[in-house]
C-alpha cells in the first residue's frame, strides 16, 4: 500500500491465491478483499493473476476458490487472469506446490504477456502524473 500511495499507478498487478488454499474460500475472502481494495484505493485498475493449478489440494477445492476469486474480482472491479491453463501439475515440485525451473519460467512469461497485453490495450504505461509507474530506483532495477 505505501508504494501504491507513493506512485499512484494506473494499473496494479496482484498475484495471490495459493497461500490461501490450506484454508477455505470463506476464510480467505476478507484478507483478499482487503488487498484488492488497497490496490485500488490510490492506484488505478487492478489485474489479479490467479494461482496456477497445484497438486497439494483437490481440483474441486481449487474450483471452489476460483469461484470465490471470480466473484470477488467482479465485485471489486479487478480483472482476474486464470492461470490454471498455463501449467501442468505434473511439473510441480515434490510438495506439489511450486513450478521450479522451466515450467515456472514458462508460467511467468505467459502470465507476464497476458498482463502486458492488458496494460497495452488499456493504454496504461505511466501513472496518473505521466511519470513511470515505478520509482526511479525500482525502474532501474526492473530495466536490468
Amino acid at each position: 500500500p505505501d508504494l501504491i500511495e507513493e506512485t499512484a499507478p494506473d494499473v496494479v498487478v496482484i498475484a495471490m491465491g495459493t497461500n490461501q488454499y490450506p484454508g477455505t474460500p470463506a476464510g480467505a475472502e476478507p484478507s483478499m478483499r482487503k488487498m484488492l481494495k488497497a490496490a485500488q484505493a490510490k492506484g488505478g485498475r487492478c489485474v489479479w493473476v490467479g494461482p496456477p493449478e497445484v497438486g497439494f489440494i483437490s481440483i474441486e477445492k481449487q474450483k471452489d476458490f476460483y469461484a470465490m476469486f471470480e466473484r470477488l474480482a467482479r465485485e471489486e472491479r479487478c480483472l482476474l487472469l486464470d492461470s490454471r491453463g498455463e501449467t501442468n501439475v505434473a511439473d510441480t515440485d515434490s510438495m506439489k506446490t511450486h513450478y521450479p525451473g522451466k515450467p515456472g519460467k514458462a508460467w511467468g512469461a505467459a502470465m507476464g504477456s497476458r498482463v502486458l497485453q492488458f496494460v497495452r490495450e488499456s493504454g496504461s504505461t505511466t501513472n496518473r502524473s505521466g511519470r513511470s509507474a515505478l520509482p526511479a530506483n525500482r525502474a532501474a532495477t526492473e530495466a536490468n
